[in-house]
């Protein structure tokens, strides 16, 4: 292999062995003996050129797959595929089209047989799923509007932060109940049962607080976009783009590249899109 951080004709020193006559096994030396590092120690088995060229090349491509598949957008960790489980990730940024690909079937589509999606239909069902939470129409009063988007992120962190220790006082209050009953020699099972979904329900949230939580700049960033408006008419639509959009959302899974869930800040889901041959609610 020619990926090696350093030329295969040097002496690694975190590679050195010693034998422990204890035990007649080969250690592997991790710092606990002196460590020396020895260029060219011998001939490898290409030349140090040919090497070092191989490196310049790997390093050019790493660079361009970097830009081309890693660069973070508002989708960036947040579309999950309903497959798998894995999440979907960026590429062919130089193409024509730019396309979410699930991680998983990326490696193989042994794996995971979800079907790539491009990031313009991604937007459409964003924005689809924004319209039906908000009920956004021809008719919609932006005023009104404005005004709940706005009261709805200015809360959010304290909403998040009730539902949390609600959740952490009701816990605390079964386990004192179920401490006083052990020490009493009463039957448990009850008590621990529903102990035990308390715990389940904190772990299965504590994922969405700690991403609820990475989210504050697209909050604040959409507060101060909405306190630009100051309340004009009509004028909603001029910022509802995916950076914008995206304060409110806390992952989009996958169900196939024409139907999304998306789950909401406050807990809520939206379906959006439709079903090979109709719509998710048997609209055809």
């Amino acid at each position: 292999m020619l990926t090696n951080e350093r030329y295969a004709g040097d002496v690694l020193s975190r590679k050195t062995c010693t034998l422990d006559f204890r035990t007649h096994k080969t250690v592997v030396n991790r710092g606990h003996k002196p460590q020396y590092y020895i260029e060219d120690h011998h001939e490898g088995i290409v030349s140090k050129e040919d090497y070092e060229r191989v490196q310049e090349i790997l390093g050019d491509n790493k660079s361009e797959f970097n830009r081309g598949d890693y660069e973070k957008t508002p989708f960036t960790s947040r579309v999950i595929c309903t497959h798998c489980g894995k999440n979907f990730h960026r590429f062919g940024k130089n193409l024509e089209q730019t396309m979410w690909r699930c991680s998983s079937n990326k490696k193989s589509e042994l794996l995971c047989e979800a079907d790539p999606i491009e990031e313009a239909q991604m937007e459409n069902l964003l924005k689809e799923g924004f319209e039906k939470r908000y009920n956004i129409n021809q008719r919609t009063n932006d005023g009104l509007l404005i005004k709940q988007l706005t009261k709805e992120l200015s809360n959010a962190e304290a909403v998040r932060e009730r539902e949390q220790n609600l959740l952490r006082v009701e816990l605390e209050k079964c386990l004192i109940a179920e401490n006083k009953a052990i020490l009493q020699n009463l039957d448990t099972e009850d008590l621990k049962e529903k102990r035990q979904e308390i715990e389940k329900e904190i772990a299965v949230k504590s994922k969405l607080w700690e991403d609820f939580d990475r989210d504050y700049e697209f909050r604040e960033a959409s507060l101060n976009r909405l306190k630009e408006l100051k309340g004009s008419d009509k004028a909603i639509n001029k910022i509802l783009d995916i950076s914008f959009m995206r304060a409110w959302v806390i992952h989009i899974k996958v169900e196939s590249p024409f139907l999304f869930s998306i789950k909401w800040i406050d807990g809520k889901e939206t379906v959006v899109g439709k079903f090979k041959g109709g719509y998710h609610d048997g609209r055809k």
